[in-house]
């Protein structure tokens, strides 16, 4: 693959990579504003709202997982299309780009996703506890 060919699916496979991370931002950013307003809601005993604001940021918390999942599989296409020389111009990840690191429980469970929805979920439930 010529040069320039190679640096257009590099490009390509960065502008995924960038939209997944935004994804993935903006599914934080609608969690805590969802989350506010239902707290706002629940300000007398209204325990059902409580629990709708978990299930909102637990469906937010999966969502965003995803995202990071495949913002890390096509981390990994990018690394291998960087190293290869192939003519191949596909933005279809192989096998070989998903590793444990691309999953999605893994990716669940990654510091970077359990740290603000567990706080959300955390805040939630000393709410709960409060009452």
């Amino acid at each position: 693959m010529s040069e320039a060919k190679q640096l257009k699916h590099l490009e390509f496979i960065q502008a995924i990579v960038a939209r997944q991370a935004r994804n993935s931002f903006q599914c934080k950013s609608w969690a805590i504003v969802l989350l506010a307003g239902l707290s706002a809601l629940s300000r007398g005993s209204k325990d059902d709202i409580l629990l709708i604001s978990a299930g909102v940021v637990l469906l937010f918390w999966l969502l965003d997982s995803y995202y990071l999942s495949k913002e890390r599989l096509f981390r990994n296409m990018y690394e291998r299309v960087a190293k290869e020389k192939a003519d191949d111009l596909s933005l279809k990840p192989r096998k070989s780009d998903c590793d444990k690191s691309s999953s999605w429980l893994k990716c669940a469970f990654a510091l970077v996703e359990a740290l603000p929805y567990g706080a959300m979920l955390l805040g939630i439930l000393l709410i709960t506890l409060r009452r």
